[in-house]
């Protein structure tokens, strides 16, 4: 009977494909949050996702209000701009109040979108929700419309990524879990600073995700309030001058004018009067010397 004896090249080896297999076979951390319910999560809740402002088309409240399809005071109020009249600037930050509930087994906020013209799924979810979604989520959303033949005026379901605080969050004095796109050149510290959270927070909250290689994915933001986004300065909006306005102003600059044309008048008469009088002075003067 043959005995096979291993040499050690051979277990060195046998030891090496197996450490090969069991790590291409673990699962490599997703860049995205998990968006997915538990039994101990509320089927519902208000949240917040986190949009930038963008030119040219949603570059003022009005029409990311209309996006969103609510209305701009409390985009106002949930973002510390100081008026919903307020101008807004290309990558301003802002805070979205949404309703976040449980579909099935994940957690979203439907907000219905009208078609326009050259619009697809994709291009709606980078451009104009700034991958607060996707393309493949919105067409499960949508069975009965063809994605390929969107036609202008159809009205879908664009479902955002939320998350109600699940028991262990409330626990940790979470109220809320913002939806928060990762940005380039965004680092875990200066995130964790604009929305008044730690980092060792985001980090729990997001177990499993590589923010490294977050850009462009969805994580969750934990906090026990709404931050405080610090805002620019904005100029006072001028305000709009009406019609009757100006009727006064012009009114009152004719007056002006007349007053002053008066003034001027009199005082070019009595310098006159008094000359004269000055001269005939002289003149009577002048003969009584001469008798």
């Amino acid at each position: 009977m043959a005995i096979f004896r291993s040499s050690p090249k051979h277990l060195l080896l046998l030891h090496f494909f197996v450490f090969i297999i069991s790590v291409t076979t673990q699962p490599l951390p997703s860049p995205r949050a998990n968006f997915s319910s538990s039994a101990n999560s509320l089927s519902s809740c208000p949240s917040y996702v986190a949009y930038i402002a963008q030119g040219p088309e949603f570059i003022d409240l009005g029409s990311i209000s209309d996006l969103f399809g609510v209305c701009r005071l409390s985009i106002s109020q949930a973002s510390n701009l100081a008026s919903e009249d307020d101008p807004l600037y290309p990558g301003q930050l802002l805070l979205i109040p949404i309703t976040c509930g449980c579909s099935g087994s994940s957690f979203f906020a439907n907000i219905t979108y009208q078609i326009k013209k050259g619009d697809s799924y994709f291009l709606v979810s980078t451009k104009a929700f700034e991958n607060l979604t996707n393309w493949q989520v919105e067409e499960e959303m949508n069975p009965g419309i063809n994605p390929t033949l969107l036609k202008i005026g159809t009205q879908v379901t664009i479902p955002l990524y939320c998350k109600c605080p699940a028991k262990a969050d409330s626990e940790a004095g979470f109220n809320f879990l913002v939806t928060y796109v990762w940005q380039p050149g965004d680092a875990l510290s200066s995130v964790a600073k604009k929305f008044n959270a730690t980092p060792g927070d985001i980090v729990k909250e997001n177990k499993g995700v590589n923010l490294t290689a977050s850009v462009g994915h969805p994580v969750l933001i934990p906090v026990s309030q709404l931050p405080a986004l610090s805002q620019p300065l904005n100029a006072p909006p001028k305000r709009k001058e009406s019609k009757h306005e100006w009727v006064i102003v012009a009114l009152s600059s004719v007056a002006a004018a007349i007053l002053v044309t008066g003034l001027a008048v009199s005082l070019v008469y009595v310098r006159r009067l008094r000359t004269k009088k000055l001269m005939i002075s002289r003149d009577v003067e002048f003969d009584e010397n001469a008798a």
